[in-house]
């Protein structure tokens, strides 16, 4: 089995000697070009542009735990905070205790957060396509596995879906 072939988790970690320094470089880069990208893209809807990400990933995973956004999305357990209170306080989301564990906290969109994530959704996408242009299939798969090796050394024992 080739590495491209391999989708097992966690990643098998290579020992090539010497990392690329232009690693750091480019995420920390691409990081700052895409979050201003979608800000300029969702500033219309009076979103940032991560406020956006994280309705899109509830429409798909409403009433999910906070660390699941968190893991998906890659934010600071305060920054998910701060941004799901400015959420709720704009009537997008709820938190609500789980019916069947009281000790964890669900999101949920509420309806008019159900509209603002599809239009966010529709936004992303339409960002995602411009990128499309620019980029092969594999390139975005590459972008997915080094999340993925991002979240890997942040997270170890974390998994997430690539």
């Amino acid at each position: 089995m080739t590495e491209q072939e391999f989708d097992g988790w966690p990643p098998a970690p290579r020992r090539t000697g010497r990392a690329d320094v232009s690693i750091c470089i480019s995420v920390h880069g691409a990081y700052h070009a895409m979050a201003r990208r979608l800000t300029i893209a969702t500033q219309e809807m009076g979103l940032s542009g991560s406020e956006a990400i994280v309705l899109a990933y509830l429409l798909s995973d409403s009433g999910c735990a906070p660390a699941n956004i968190r893991h998906a999305v890659g934010l600071h357990r305060s920054t998910l905070s701060s941004m799901l209170d400015r959420l709720e306080h704009k009537k997008l989301i709820r938190r609500k205790r789980s019916a069947w564990d009281g000790r964890r906290l669900e999101i949920d969109l509420t309806h008019t957060g159900r509209t603002a994530a599809a239009i966010a959704d529709g936004v992303i996408r339409d960002v995602e396509d411009e990128l499309a242009v620019f980029t092969s299939a594999a390139d975005r798969l590459g972008a997915d596995q080094v999340f993925a090796a991002c979240v890997a050394i942040l997270w170890p024992g974390d998994q997430i879906d690539v």
